[in-house]
Parts: C-alpha cells; sequence; structure tokens
C-alpha cells in the first residue's frame, strides 16, 4: 500500500515512517502544502495527516484530496485532539481520528483495516472485468441469435409464400 505521510513534526513523520515502512510504500511531506504537492503528482492509498499545521490544516488537505479523489482515506493523528477537531475531520470523511501519543496497536489495526479494504476493492474490480467480458460475449451471442431467428422467420415465410402459389 501507498502512504502519504503530512505533519509539519520531522519527528513525527520519522515516528511514522518506522512504524509503517516496510512493508507499505512510505513518502513523507514536511507540512500541508508539500502534502497537496505530492498528492497532484501521484495517487497514494492512504494518507496520514497531522490535524493543525501552520501552511494548510489537515482538513483543508483532507478536502481537497477528496475532490481529486473521493474514496481516499485520511487518517488524522494529532497532539491536538478535542471533540471539535474530530468532528470536524470525521464530518469532511475523516476515515479514523487518533490523539498523540498513538495507541499503536490500534493505528496499526486501523491501518490493516484500510489495506484490506483495498484489497477487496482490486478483487472486486477484478470481478467487474470478468463479469464485463461475459456480459459482451452474451450481448454478440444475443445479436447472433437475433439474427439467426430473423433468417429462419424470413425463410419460413418465403417457404410458406412459395407453397401457397
Amino acid at each position: 500500500m501507498k502512504i502519504l505521510l503530512v505533519d509539519d513534526n520531522e519527528e513525527a513523520l520519522r515516528s511514522l515512517e518506522e512504524l509503517l515502512s516496510p512493508p507499505h510504500t512510505v513518502v513523507s511531506a514536511l507540512g500541508g502544502a508539500s502534502g497537496l504537492e505530492f498528492s497532484e503528482a501521484e495517487d497514494f492509498d492512504l494518507v496520514v495527516t497531522d490535524y493543525r499545521m501552520p501552511d494548510v490544516t489537515g482538513v483543508e488537505l483532507l478536502v481537497r484530496l477528496r475532490a481529486k479523489q473521493p474514496d481516499m482515506r485520511v487518517i488524522f493523528v494529532t497532539g491536538y485532539a478535542d471533540v471539535d477537531n474530530a468532528i470536524d475531520a470525521l464530518n469532511e470523511g475523516a476515515y479514523a481520528f487518533f490523539r498523540k501519543p498513538l495507541n499503536v496497536p490500534h493505528f496499526m489495526e486501523v491501518v490493516q483495516r484500510v489495506a484490506s479494504e483495498l484489497a477487496g476493492d482490486a478483487v472486486a474490480c477484478t470481478h467487474c472485468a470478468v463479469l464485463q467480458r461475459r456480459h459482451e460475449r452474451l450481448e454478440a451471442a444475443y445479436g447472433s441469435l437475433v439474427e439467426l431467428v430473423q433468417r429462419r422467420s424470413m425463410d419460413r415465410a418465403q417457404r410458406a409464400e412459395r407453397q401457397g402459389r
């Protein structure tokens, strides 16, 4: 899974990098503006961001990311956690909201849930492609069947007409 980490604190970024890679591919952005630049240049499966940053807030980042990719999963990890911040982030579509210091087992469980959901989406896409191909073959077979029925109906009508003369 490809994860974008966004925080204005280099130490927090390093800690999250160590926690998530490997097995995930992790890109770190120092600040919200940098996070936006990275997100415009490439696609990510998950974004983990701070809530309060001086240039672009985590919620502003979330709104802009979801405008580009509506199903983007964004997890907040912040030292400024209060109920209003959490509600604000969740109302904008945040996947989860964590307070620092981070509850690592719970955080990793949520990251794993995202990975599982994405794997399920990939399986669903594969199934959709298979179903699309089957649908196309059925449409072609149906078209051929309709042509055959029309030809046979015309042949019968012509034979009946000849016999009636």
